[in-house]
């Protein structure tokens, strides 16, 4: 397979919004070696053939990448990178082929092969130079003439390398033109090859453009393959993360081994990917380093284990304060009780009375908002936690709707006027959000926004949010976090002519990650479900949500203060 290469540097910004703080991106070093499509089928017989024999029978290399290495700077590598990873091993062959000119003084020039009497190295002067490179340790060995390299050569047969290019000269300042280099690999049987890592707190993109909040959740998502090696499929690699100056090595979560695939897997699914949880120590606001290491089984890829260096970056912490109101009802008519009690336990308590909602539902609600929104801390403070009656009873007001028949109480009006003189006390200066939630249970997400930002607030500027809560444990929270979103101005996506993930409202090509009120721990939210079905934005109305990067960015955006801000692109 020809893996052309693609400029996956790290991706960071520094936001003039908030220069005093210094980076405020998620910063990545995208691949070890260039991300590539699936490859092509291999014959039956490939797995026979080493790295050696297929460069020497003039097979499509695997990988194929060109540097300049400049008169003036005199260095460059493979990988192409300031400092990339090791990527050739013992078993890959490579094969170099160099080109250009290189003015060595005010009017000679000379070409790759260099000029004048070679050194104990066999390098002539002003030569382009080839040196295995070690990270970390250095050189390993001495430089080589680049150009002696143009056959089918191995690496170092003990360590993993890489190369580093130069020019045979110590002063380069009167230099001009340089050698441009291009580097072919054929790598051996098995090899794990890492195409790339992603940092999300639940939302990101492959362009890394969702900045992090330090403080927050945060994981690792490791994607590799391997070379074909008889076997499109390698089960038992296993791997570790580490930071540093965090003593905690981070082992992989769900799955303490997967499965690689010769094509990389799907990345919907967890069995195919390595996936890891920052340590807390290193969740601080700043850039730190971080390595991921990958492991095949026993027998396979040779035993070579390979790294990947990235660069992590946290902007600002953010969170999110709620004042939280819980209310009964009284004067529930016995008609309404029987016809509702069924489904509303709160019903089943004392006659003619509908008890609150239970002071316990804040802890999973919170949890799913603090998940899918850009805070690090999402926390509510209720204001009669003691009370299985909320702080207020209300008359039910019972009515019935006109559409369906439905009983219901109408007096939940009067408990969000209430609601809206309870913020306004608690915060005569503005700028609070109260959330009231009801005693009914409705699992199709009834709330509304009274928001400063969205429709109309309290008189002194604050907010307030009544909901009904869900039963389901899995849709607890997705409520609260479609009603936040409109807190922070974000409308619904057919009401905003800028979303353009999707026609149909989707979150767009990305896999969202979850990780609140699951049985099983962690579950991916990819745009298309394994089972056909679909993942919305959350500022939808459909049953499964998520949030897509516009939507995240937008919000996270709004945070007054100082705040992490994504970087430039997010928004398409």
């Amino acid at each position: 397979m020809n893996e052309q290469d693609t400029d996956n540097r790290s991706v960071c910004w520094r936001s003039a919004r908030h220069a005093r703080l210094g980076l405020a991106c998620a910063a990545l070093l995208a691949t070890l070696v260039p991300t590539t499509s699936s490859p092509p089928a291999v014959a039956a017989d490939a797995a026979s053939l080493t790295a050696t024999e297929r460069c020497s029978a003039g097979e499509t290399p695997d990988v194929t990448q060109t540097v300049f290495v400049s008169g003036t700077s005199g260095q460059a590598f493979y990988p192409r990178a300031v400092n990339p990873d090791n990527a050739i091993f013992p078993g890959d062959v490579v094969s170099i082929e160099v080109s250009g000119q290189l003015r060595y003084n005010s009017k000679s020039w000379t070409g790759p092969e260099g000029t004048g009497m070679p050194d104990a190295n066999g390098v002539r002067p002003y030569a382009a130079t080839a040196t295995w490179d070690r990270l970390p340790g250095g050189p390993v060995g001495p430089p080589l003439a680049a150009v002696d390299l143009g056959g089918c050569t191995s690496g170092p047969t003990k360590v993993g390398v890489r190369l580093r290019y130069g020019i045979n000269e110590k002063l380069l300042s009167d230099n001009a033109g340089g050698y441009t280099v291009t580097t072919r690999v054929w790598r051996a049987p098995g090899r794990l090859i890492i195409d790339r890592t992603e940092v999300t707190q639940g939302v990101q993109d492959r362009l890394a453009h969702v900045a992090l909040v330090a403080g927050k959740r945060t994981f690792v998502r490791v994607f590799l393959r391997h070379q074909y090696d008889g076997s499109t499929s390698m089960a038992g690699v296993t791997g570790t993360l580490r930071v540093t100056g965090v003593a905690d090595v981070a082992r992989p979560l769900v799955n303490s081994q997967i499965t690689s695939l010769t094509n990389g897997g799907d990345p919907r699914r967890l069995s195919n990917s390595l996936l890891f949880a920052v340590p807390t120590a290193a969740l601080a606001e700043g850039t730190r380093e971080a390595v991921v290491t990958v492991t095949p089984p026993a027998g396979r890829g040779g035993g070579w284990s390979v790294a990947q260096h990235f660069s992590v970056t946290f902007g600002p912490t953010t969170s999110l304060p709620v004042i939280g109101l819980r209310y009964s009802y009284h004067n529930v008519p016995a008609e309404l009780t029987a016809a509702r009690s069924a489904s509303e336990p709160g019903l089943r308590v004392q006659p003619g009375r509908w008890q609150a909602a239970n002071v316990a539902l804040w802890g999973p609600m919170g949890a799913f908002a603090e998940n899918v929104l850009p805070f690090a801390r999402l926390s509510v403070t209720d204001d009669a936690p003691s009370s299985a009656w909320g702080t207020r009873s209300f008359d039910c007001e019972a009515a019935q709707r006109p559409d369906d028949g439905l009983r219901y109480c109408d007096g939940y009006q009067d408990a969000i006027a209430w609601a809206k003189r309870v913020a306004d006390q608690e915060c005569p200066d503005g700028g609070c959000l109260v959330v009231l939630m009801q005693p009914e249970v409705s699992d199709g997400g009834t709330g509304y926004c009274h928001c400063t930002s969205y429709r109309q607030g309290t008189p002194r500027g604050n907010s307030v949010i009544n909901l009904q809560w869900e039963r389901m444990l899995a849709n607890q929270g997705r409520t609260l976090a479609h009603e936040i979103g409109h807190y922070y101005g974000v409308v619904h996506t057919w009401d905003d002519p800028h979303f353009h993930f999707s026609k149909f409202a989707t979150i767009g090509d990305i896999v969202g990650l979850r990780y609140a009120n699951l049985q099983g721990g962690i579950e991916l939210q990819p745009e298309r479900r394994l089972d056909g079905t679909s993942t919305y934005d959350l500022m939808t109305y459909q049953p499964q949500q998520w949030l897509s990067v516009y939507n995240y960015c937008r919000i996270m955006h709004e945070v007054k203060g100082l705040n992490p801000v994504c970087a430039p692109g997010w928004e398409q």
